[in-house]
């Protein structure tokens, strides 16, 4: 395959590692959503006061896991040493729709060095796709979330302390549901 023609002058390396992105995030909200309204329509205890199944908790937990490898980006490949000159159109696009807590940060600030977002978490939260999905699940979500910033899993070591308090409090500020739902 020729590839002389690639890239081309109007490719953007910025759209394209952030499409990469939310196509992955999505496919898993998806996978999220249906495993978890499975599991729940299937629970006996889901329309009744009765705790779910231990089966049920156990979905809820391996999809919950899986779609925070993916909003804190985790294995996400070092742009070090790459330069990225993002279309400037795109970028204001982009950061336009950002939901700002009162410091001014976003989920959607770009730190393009070494890693592609300066706060390790994803946008998508705020998405239609993740507003979609069973509280049951986003309790669950939360809560691991908020054990992970605590620096409660070391898997997630790669995140400081100052950039996990920085996700905790623009999650405060633009995202109620995360100090609503919880266990």
């Amino acid at each position: 395959m020729d590839l002389s023609g690639y890239p081309a002058a109007t490719s953007d390396v910025l759209a394209l590692l952030i499409l990469e992105h939310q196509a992955r995030a999505h496919n898993q909200l998806m996978r999220a959503y249906g495993l978890s309204r499975i599991a729940l329509w299937q629970d006996d205890g889901f329309f009744s006061e009765e705790p779910l199944r231990e089966s049920t908790a156990e979905v809820l937990r391996t999809e919950a896991d899986k779609l925070l490898e993916i909003f804190l980006f985790k294995n996400e490949a070092s742009l070090e040493g790459h330069e990225i000159d993002p279309d400037p159109t795109y970028r204001d696009y982009f950061l336009s729709r950002a939901h700002r807590d009162p410091a001014g940060r976003s989920l959607r600030d770009l730190e393009l060095e070494e890693r592609l977002f300066q706060f390790r978490f994803s946008y998508m939260v705020h998405s239609d796709a993740f507003e979609f999905l069973p509280d049951e699940f986003k309790v669950v979500f939360f809560d691991r979330l908020r054990a992970i910033l605590a620096g409660e899993d070391a898997q997630y070591g790669y995140l400081s302390a100052s950039e996990c308090q920085a996700i905790d409090k623009i999650l405060q500020a633009t995202l109620p549901e995360y100090t609503e739902l919880k266990p």
